[in-house]
């Protein structure tokens, strides 16, 4: 039997988390997300963790289970969020769509598909870097879905690092695109 864990669970739970270390890892997989020369997707990382329970009592105890990085332009699908991606790993993995002892680290806040996807797995704590001020479904636009299932996010963790790697991003699309635009036009 699976219990959604109470916001009691998650303050000692977030006590014993280094979020840091885990948005590291979300980090480094929003890297290799944008590596490919031939590809580039947009560098969006996410990891989930699963909570080790007693009793329904955290023990201390966390260990990686998922890893999702966005791959929309490598699939050429419009779902291959990274979010999506380790949440669809987390279930396969568990054999449950239920994600009730998980946590969420994702580079970017995620947008409104990835927050429905959220709710619906059930996953009680979700961590993010920067916001995401064109899609973010967690403040940003002031859109977060209401729902009977209620999670807690933490944003800002590793935010300036999040930050970078998306600007850089964007800024080294559009240097790319000039370019070739100006070779396209004989200039």
């Amino acid at each position: 039997m699976t219990h959604q864990l109470s916001p009691k669970f998650l303050r000692s739970a977030n006590l014993n988390l280094n979020h840091e270390v885990w948005m590291s890892f979300a980090l480094s997989l929003a890297k290799g997300a944008s590596s490919s020369k031939l590809v580039t997707d947009v560098p969006i990382g996410a990891v989930i963790i699963y909570l080790h329970t007693s009793e329904d009592r955290y023990t201390g105890r966390s260990s990686l289970l998922a890893t999702g990085s966005n791959q929309k332009e490598l699939l050429q699908k419009p779902t291959a969020h990274a979010e999506i991606i380790a949440i669809e790993r987390a279930s396969a993995i568990l054999g449950s769509w239920r994600l009730s002892h998980c946590v969420l680290y994702t580079s970017i806040e995620p947008c409104l598909m990835c927050v429905g996807a959220i709710i619906q797995s059930r996953i009680p704590l979700v961590v993010y870097g920067a916001q995401n001020k064109k899609f973010g479904a967690l403040g940003s636009l002031n859109n977060t879905p209401k729902s009977n299932h209620k999670f807690t996010y933490i944003q800002g963790v590793k935010e300036q690092e999040s930050q970078e790697l998306m600007q850089n991003f964007f800024a080294t699309k559009k240097s790319l695109n000039a370019k070739d635009n100006q070779e396209y036009q004989g200039k």
